[in-house]
């Protein structure tokens, strides 16, 4: 399970960050940096695909803080989908853990715990964002 978690937080949620940064927030379109993050965001899914070929969830038939940790990650950019059509097993975890009614009761809560979720940045977030906001 740690393996699996370390995995998430030093590869996938990283280069997935990465590719949603380049792909949605970047204020100039960067093709090398698009490219780059998209390939290692693929390369990644391959590897969390090849991982689920015999097993529910990531470390086996329990469902595990591994799991929760890398669900967020997977299809999350809705303005620059990854196509996913090559991993049919990260598909089948990820409709099985999006199914789970904990994490229905989790996603229902998103305008409560972040009211402004899905609404554009505004030019002082996208400061923030871009490290040029006050110190």
């Amino acid at each position: 399970v740690d393996e699996w978690l370390f995995w998430q937080m030093a590869g996938l949620g990283p280069m997935t960050g990465q590719y949603g940064h380049f792909h949605v927030y970047a204020p100039e379109d960067v093709p090398y940096a698009k490219a780059r993050y998209r390939k290692e965001a693929e390369r990644l899914l391959g590897v969390l695909d090849k991982r689920l070929e015999d097993r529910a969830f990531i470390t086996g038939g329990d469902y595990t803080i591994a799991d929760m940790a890398s669900y967020p990650w997977i299809g999350v950019y809705d303005k620059a989908p990854i196509d996913m059509a090559p991993f049919a097993n990260v598909q089948r975890w990820h409709a099985a853990i999006r199914a789970r009614p904990a994490t229905q009761r989790a996603y229902a809560l998103t305008k409560q715990v972040n009211p402004d979720a899905g609404k554009a940045l505004s030019d002082e977030e996208k400061k923030l964002l871009f490290g040029q906001g006050a110190r």
